[in-house]
């Protein structure tokens, strides 16, 4: 089975794990091919963010996001995570999505 780099949506990412989801749908981009729409097993993503925070800011809503993702028809206005295939060239080091951590303040400063 493939394993996946989240490229854009850890908070989404996380958001599903926590919400109990197995599977999420995605879009790969593969170089050489269309971007391609999947469900992946979140099992298979891996993340070069370590922790996310659970604060509330204009830009991110971890708490939002879990209940988003709760709701099948919620989930659907959620925009899909945007994964690479794992070992792409230039991908940082990452962990798998199990191991990332949901923290109270943010200790990963946003740019």
């Amino acid at each position: 089975m493939d394993e996946f780099y989240i490229e854009s949506g850890v908070h989404r990412a996380v958001a599903a794990r926590e919400a109990g989801l197995l599977e999420i749908l995605a879009v790969v981009y593969i170089p050489g091919s269309a971007p391609l729409e999947i469900m992946v097993p979140l099992s298979t993503l891996h993340s070069n963010r370590r922790s996310v925070s659970r604060r509330i800011t204009r830009r991110r809503n971890l708490p939002g996001l879990i209940r988003a993702m709760s709701d099948p028809a919620a989930r659907e206005s959620v925009p899909r995570i945007e994964l690479q295939r794992l070992g792409e060239f230039a991908q940082p080091k990452t962990v798998t999505l199990v191991e990332v951590r949901i923290i109270e303040e943010n200790v990963e400063e946003d740019a």
